[in-house]
């Protein structure tokens, strides 16, 4: 995947997640390494992986 591809992909977890807070719900990101370990712990929701449903 290119610089550019993770940027994005960056860019739309974090777009998901301000509602996500806003509206207490659960956020399921396909970005474990740069965005979920990153944000676990440091935010009121829960937060997964679609390995962590299998």
């Amino acid at each position: 995947m290119g610089l550019r591809q993770e940027r994005l992909r960056y860019a739309l977890d974090s777009i998901y997640l301000e509602p996500a807070l806003i509206h207490h719900a659960t956020l399921v990101s396909l970005d474990e390494d740069d965005f979920l370990l990153r944000i676990k712990g440091q935010v009121a929701i829960e937060i997964y992986h679609p390995k962590d449903f299998l």
